[in-house]
């Protein structure tokens, strides 16, 4: 971005730069107040995005909650399409947690599957850009630089399911048989899981820049999906598509795991 956190400016600086900049006025846009000045919009939308990002830098340090609120249930594509927000603007976004929510979206919200996901891709838009209407400028930050820190979740997810089917064909493993429909069918599923991604992913960012601000196209170059996202895409092909089951017997996995290391840890130590 062209102002970074990382600024000479102290937090009070950059305010009182921006106050002098716009010489203290105020307008409306989208429904926010926004500063309203004859400065050039590509400095107006660069100041406020340098103010914005000072203030989700300082979100943990004075508690404030930025994440968006958890449905109780998911039993529709809005409560689906609230618990992917939910899960992606968490400050620490857990990767299971995202991949359950937008697998969650797959089911309830009755996306058009052709084969270039250019119905997935307008469709779950139109529901995330009705989401944004109940977002805050500092959450949709939030939803962006989740996808900054994970770029992951987009192109690299839109492959990690073939990647899994083709695993299967690995002579090594000794297996003779052909693919099932029911495997590459699954490998499919996971690949839309990253097209429903990279749609919101093009979405924020979209509304970001409606509302004034000045955000970077996110560099995927070189993403591959995460230990933890292949192994997932892996176990979704197992059981025949079925991602909750999936994710519970990952879950189960490293749960066992951790305790296994805690146990391995303590007898190194001569401990019990």
């Amino acid at each position: 971005m062209s102002h970074t956190i990382g600024s000479a400016h102290s937090a009070q600086s950059i305010q009182t730069i921006a106050q002098q900049t716009v010489g203290g006025a105020q307008g409306q846009f989208n429904g926010h107040t926004v500063a309203a000045a004859p400065a050039q919009p590509r400095a107006t939308s660069a100041l406020k995005t340098a103010w914005l990002e000072v203030q989700h830098f300082f979100e943990p340090l004075v508690g404030m909650r930025v994440s968006t609120p958890e449905p109780q249930q998911v039993n529709n594509a809005d409560d689906a399409t609230r618990a992917v927000m939910h899960a992606m603007t968490k400050r620490e976004p857990d990767t299971l947690s995202v991949l359950g929510s937008l697998s969650q979206l797959l089911d309830h919200g009755h996306c058009t599957l052709d084969a270039g996901r250019d119905g997935m891709t307008q469709e779950s838009g139109q529901m995330f850009r009705h989401e944004f209407q109940n977002m805050s400028d500092m959450q949709l930050l939030r939803l962006h630089t989740t996808f900054q820190k994970n770029p992951e979740f987009g192109e690299a997810l839109t492959q990690s399911g073939s990647s899994a089917v083709m695993a299967l064909t690995d002579l090594d493993k000794g297996r003779v048989d052909d693919l099932t429909v029911d495997e590459q069918r699954a490998g499919g599923r996971v690949n839309d899981l990253g097209f429903l991604a990279l749609s919101l992913r093009g979405s924020v960012q979209s509304e970001l820049e409606a509302r004034g601000f000045k955000v970077e196209t996110v560099n995927v170059s070189g993403s591959n999906p995460s230990p933890e996202m292949q192994r997932f895409a892996e176990r979704v092909v197992e059981n025949g598509g079925d991602t909750q089951t999936a994710i519970s017997e990952i879950r189960a996995e490293l749960a066992l795991e951790r305790h296994d290391a805690i146990v391995n840890t303590l007898e190194h130590l001569g401990v019990g």
